[in-house]
């Protein structure tokens, strides 16, 4: 009976411990926000992103302050001259603070926007575009490990779609993106997180189920 307490627990810890078990996340994790089939084209009628990726990415979002943020919007000119990098939604931004851009929970689509992320990655990227068709826009992405710690930043500038990636291989738990210059609007899509970097509890509850699995072959052989 020892025997199979023994088993039941090392391949629970190995089960538990190991990616892509036991409801890990998907790796990579694409989000490219198309899945709103809803989506409204102003600000006016929309709200903050915040959990809705939580549960099939582990990713949440969240504004300067509680009520503000970027929107997912149908990314109809104007503002966003340039569309969707892919499909039709977009994560939108707008630098105002007026009634003309005031959501519905009473914020507003202001930047910085930062991605916290529930497990740590070893690359995160995302793309962004101007809002103004005349003017190159600055933009940045800062990552941080888990402690809080910067570990990467990315910063371009750009009028069509480009590229802001970051990478770490002591793990990304979050990232900031935002915009210095260049017009009030912007717009980012196509988010994606490459490589789960396992945090220690999980390398260590690996380590003893699968030293568990180890003793029970050796006690039958």
């Amino acid at each position: 009976m020892g025997r199979y307490v023994v088993l039941f627990i090392a391949l629970s810890l190995f089960l538990f411990s190991s990616p892509g078990i036991a409801g890990a996340l998907p790796d990579p994790v694409s989000i490219n926000f198309d899945d709103l089939s809803n989506a409204p084209t102003i600000f006016t009628s929309a709200t903050p992103l915040r959990d809705r990726y939580v549960l099939s990415g582990g990713v949440s979002f969240s504004g300067p302050s509680a009520l503000d943020g970027g929107a997912i919007l149908i990314a109809i000119p104007p503002p966003f001259p340039f569309g969707a990098h892919s499909g039709t939604n977009v994560l939108a931004f707008a630098n105002i603070i007026s009634d003309g851009a005031k959501m519905i929970n009473g914020g507003y689509p202001l930047w910085p926007e930062t991605m916290s992320f529930s497990v740590p990655w070893k690359e995160v990227s995302i793309w962004v575009a101007s809002g103004d068709a005349s003017a190159l826009s600055s933009f940045s992405l800062t990552a941080y490990d888990q402690g809080g710690n910067e570990v990467d930043s990315d910063s371009l500038n750009t009028l069509n779609w480009d590229l802001l990636s970051v990478s770490s291989d002591k793990g990304i738990g979050k990232v900031v993106l935002t915009k210095t210059d260049g017009g009030l609007f912007f717009a980012a899509d196509d988010l994606q997180l490459i490589g789960q970097v396992p945090e220690p509890l999980s390398l260590m509850l690996l380590g003893l189920g699968l030293l568990g699995l180890g003793a029970i072959r050796r006690s039958r052989g």
